[in-house]
């Protein structure tokens, strides 16, 4: 599994020069007025008149930006473990995925989240999420992110609830993951069958 993942080449949520957080983008396409309104008080902080209606606009823009990434990252990824469930589910006995991600959202996905439990369930399939750690801060971006706990909750939304209903749990991966991975594998390592017969 380490070989494997170290060939791994995966993509991150790229924002604007303002480095809105998903948690705060989350807040203004959710309606939660006064999170938004704490954003716009910490990215335009000092602008009046014209020039902080610039900038509530510029903020209101890269926010529907990156909320539009967002939806359409969880929607990838819910397609993409439906398919994979579908090819699995033609495999006998019980099997184990481990999803490697750093989370998705909810909003428009709870249905199929859902969905892709029952089809978990259906092909024997047991859910593991090794969720990567955020980075606090990119050097590719102008500032760090002061919403990340807000993103991690909001992007924790959708793996929670799919380990959950799939019989599997998710871990959060801190630098190397080694205890991560020592505890998954004493968990796979251990197979219970229980039965019940009924007695005439």
């Amino acid at each position: 599994v380490r070989e494997a993942l170290s060939q791994v080449q995966g993509r991150t949520l790229r924002t604007g020069m303002v480095r809105i957080g998903v948690g705060e983008a989350a807040a203004r396409e959710r309606g939660n007025h006064m999170a938004w309104q704490q954003a716009v008080a910490r990215h335009c902080a000092g602008a009046t008149g014209p020039s902080l209606e610039v900038c509530v606009g510029d903020l209101e823009s890269e926010a529907t930006t990156l909320w539009t990434e967002v939806s359409h990252r969880a929607r990838e990824t819910v397609d993409a473990l439906r398919g994979l469930l579908d090819t699995m589910k033609q495999m006998p006995g019980p099997k184990t995925l481990m999803l490697l991600s750093q989370g998705f959202s909810l909003e428009d996905t709870r249905q199929d989240v859902q969905a892709l439990a029952r089809l978990a369930a259906e092909a024997h399939v047991s859910i593991y999420v090794l969720q990567i750690d955020m980075p606090s801060f990119d050097i590719a971006d102008a500032q760090p992110s002061f919403s990340r706990i807000g993103d991690e909750r909001v992007l924790s939304e959708g793996i929670d609830t799919l380990a959950g209903a799939a019989r599997g749990a998710r871990f959060r991966v801190v630098g190397t993951g080694e205890t991560v991975f020592a505890r998954v594998a004493r968990g796979l390592s251990r197979y219970f069958l229980l039965g019940f017969a009924l007695t005439p």
